[in-house]
């Protein structure tokens, strides 16, 4: 069985027990994997010339360090007795603004940004998600605040969707706090949805919170009732919410710790049950297409 994730919980400005108390909450709720996510903007450019930009270019940006999160002792104890195992993650949220397409994108591929384990892009406007869509700059994930803003019911968004879907492994994301407030941000969450899903066939979408309070929280079997308002079967919504977010973090684990996501070894003597696996697969497909053979043969007889 497939954990429950939550890979949006934003911590940018809480303290240490405000953090404590949102994951606490979290696990409560049934979630075991859960992603601290902290949010970046590049500087915006004001009207320079050509050389102020090229020297700014130059300048290093200061991207904050990843927070390393440790689990309450009280609450590990709590887990311990219930055998519960629980991961925590570090996400960076990059707000992407049309400016910073010619200028500070470079800075995506940075050691400071690749020492996150998720990588998360959000685009402002329409232009912003195509061309996210049609490069790759080894991010994890797309996630849309506004559908609306970012154009997702025009028809010129279909194909690029499932190109960055199918090609580059990428996902994108809903965040529902907000619409849990509003009921604008409600219309918009399901309008993105029912496009998301009708555009990628539901296979490049999740579903996260992006709550920095635990009033703002829901379950995950709450959430597979609300996926459905994206007219989707229960299959698709079980994908959505749990089979999504652990190809997110499959993806994210090979784009940090292997060098070109084929193989991943903890110990020397994983190199021979690698080979001895290898080995057992190539005998068992020997094996099927010796019994074909022997079932094809007498039909040919019977023809003669």
């Amino acid at each position: 069985m497939t954990t429950f994730c939550d890979l949006n919980l934003n911590v940018t400005n809480l303290t240490e027990k405000l953090i404590d108390q949102l994951v606490e909450s979290t696990i409560k709720l049934g979630y075991n994997e859960v992603a601290l996510s902290v949010d970046f903007e590049f500087p915006a450019a004001g009207s320079k010339t050509n050389e102020q930009k090229k020297k700014e270019n130059r300048q290093l940006v200061l991207v904050p360090p990843p927070k390393n999160y440790k689990i309450q002792q009280k609450l590990a104890n709590r887990l311990d007795l219930f055998c519960r195992k629980i991961k925590v993650y570090s996400r960076i949220n990059i707000k992407i603004k049309p400016n910073d397409i010619n200028t500070y994108l470079h800075h995506l591929k940075s050691k400071e940004v690749m020492a996150y384990d998720i990588i998360a892009l959000e685009p402002v406007d329409s232009q912003v998600l195509l061309y996210l869509c049609n490069n790759n700059f080894n991010a994890d994930l797309i996630s849309i605040k506004s559908g609306i803003e970012c154009g997702l019911t025009d028809k010129h968004l279909i194909r690029p969707l499932n190109n960055a879907v199918n090609s580059m492994s990428l996902h994108f994301e809903l965040c529902y706090s907000a619409s849990i407030s509003s009921s604008t941000e409600r219309r918009d969450f399901i309008m993105a949805g029912r496009c998301l899903t009708f555009n990628t066939k539901s296979k490049g979408l999740i579903i996260s919170s992006g709550a920095s309070n635990s009033n703002n929280l829901r379950g995950p079997y709450e959430l597979l009732n609300i996926v459905k308002l994206f007219d989707i079967t229960e299959q698709e919504s079980h994908q959505i919410i749990r089979r999504n977010n652990h190809q997110v973090l499959t993806n994210s684990f090979c784009r940090k710790h292997t060098a070109a996501g084929m193989v991943y070894l903890n110990e020397p003597n994983d190199l021979n049950k690698l080979t001895n696996a290898l080995l057992m697969y190539r005998e068992r497909l020997d094996r099927e297409k010796t019994e074909e053979k022997i079932i094809e043969s007498p039909k040919k007889k019977i023809k003669n």
